[in-house]
């Protein structure tokens, strides 16, 4: 099969990466370069992009693999366990303690 060049679009369905990501990490070598197509065109090769994907799934493979998901297992089900309470919004009522606030008389002209 021949190599091909793909878009942005394509290119953020397979690294799961968004363009600024992926911007920052082409910038300090750790994700393939992208190569101009024209004036107002870029993409990258599919051969490339391909090397990046399998060597990050196989350096994600470590032997604190289980540990690793333990505790992220055990802090989302903290975060399940106790809801975050919204801050107070300063446009909220407070609640009413049963005294009316002084109002104007409604006065018509007419």
């Amino acid at each position: 099969m021949s190599d091909r060049f793909i878009r942005e679009r394509e290119c953020r369905e397979i690294s799961g990466l968004s363009r600024t990501t992926r911007w920052r990490l082409e910038r300090k070598g750790k994700f393939p370069r992208r190569r101009k197509l024209s004036d107002n065109a870029v993409g990258w090769l599919f051969s490339e992009l391909m090397a990046w994907v399998n060597e990050r799934s196989t350096c994600q493979a470590s032997p604190n693999v289980g540990a690793t998901t333990k505790a992220v297992t055990a802090s989302a089900d903290e975060k399940l366990a106790a809801p975050a309470i919204p801050a107070p919004n300063q446009h909220e009522r407070k609640p009413h303690d049963g005294a009316e606030p002084a109002r104007r008389p409604v006065t018509f002209k007419g």
